[in-house]
């Protein structure tokens, strides 16, 4: 499978054993053991599959807590309906996973186990499974109700996270793990939806800035109110490479503002562009900007900006 995949597995929900239809009724949180075969991490997106006799997706979470000791799991005994599986995990790890949303009775139809097959799952869900590709585009097409929103990158710095979440996807940037799917970030609810995509801009902005030395590449300035963590490649073009950093610039705000809007471009060589053309109705900002026309970026510490990621956007702006 291609390592750009997004991390979306499938796990097997048997009722018999664990009621996790029950328990989430009460609580955004539930248990969950881990096995040595199957590398789940912090920030992974996981679908429970309900077998028989549901035999659909039932339920979308995402992982807060991994490798958590066997006592972890102590208190939750009533949720178990057979405790003699309880038993057989009590030397396991557990993970930790949190309920973004239960599937309406219309999504479980829709991702039941006929159109699963037929997306390209070989066999009913057992144990726990990474999503083939042909299931993750039909997850999008039942999940993903609209278009990936476009969201200026100082407007998401404003969003809501969670630091569990931001810890997630950081670690998923030190493993150079970069894709975020669609399937991650969208839900339904708002406040929601900012607060995970908020959470995964956050841990992007941290290293980005960082790298930096929290200093504006174009103009120098180091306020730090002042600073945003501008996507080269947009966020909305591109999910294999949404928290590379080599995909980021430290710019300030009014820089961004010129750069996602192509007042200022930046060719593959890292040399910035001002466009006068644009500029021609307002010479005031004109004159700001031509300070920084032909100028070199001030070099990263580390992970300099891709030249592949840079070209990209100069063609999408010609």
């Amino acid at each position: 499978m291609d390592p750009t995949t997004p991390r979306v597995w499938l796990f097997a929900s048997n009722s018999s054993t664990f009621d996790a239809e029950e328990e989430f009724r009460q609580a955004d949180e539930i248990f969950w053991s881990e096995t040595a075969n199957a590398h789940v991490g912090l920030g992974d997106t996981v679908f429970l599959y309900g077998t028989r006799p549901v035999q659909a997706l039932t339920h979308q979470c995402v992982v807060t807590g991994v490798g958590l000791p066997p006592d972890s799991a102590a208190g939750t005994e009533d949720a178990w309906v057979d405790e003699g599986a309880l038993e057989q995990r009590q030397h396991r790890t557990w993970m930790v996973l949190r309920l973004v949303r239960t599937l309406d009775a219309g999504e479980r139809l829709r991702l039941n186990l006929q159109a699963l097959q037929n997306a390209g799952l070989k066999s009913a869900v057992q144990g726990r499974r990474r999503a083939p590709d042909g299931v993750l585009d039909l997850l999008r097409d039942v999940l993903v109700k609209t278009q990936t929103p476009f969201d200026a990158d100082a407007t998401v710095e404003l969003y809501p996270s969670d630091d569990e979440l931001v810890e997630a996807f950081a670690t998923r940037i030190d493993h150079r793990d970069y894709a975020v799917s669609d399937l991650e970030t969208y839900v339904p609810d708002r406040y929601t939806y900012q607060k995970t995509r908020g959470s995964a801009q956050r841990a992007f902005a941290d290293r980005v800035k960082s790298n930096y030395g929290y200093t504006c590449a174009v103009t120098g300035i180091s306020t730090p109110y002042f600073l945003v963590a501008s996507h080269i490649v947009p966020w909305s073009e591109d999910p294999r490479i949404r928290l590379d950093p080599r995909n980021g610039l430290c710019l300030s705000t009014m820089v961004d503002r010129a750069f996602e809007d192509g007042y200022l471009r930046i060719d593959s060589k890292c040399r910035v562009h001002v466009n006068r053309e644009r500029l021609a109705a307002d010479p005031v900002l004109c004159e700001q900007l031509m300070a920084f026309d032909g100028l070199m970026l001030a070099a990263p510490a580390a992970e300099p900006p891709h030249p592949d990621f840079l070209q990209r956007r100069w063609d999408a702006t010609v």
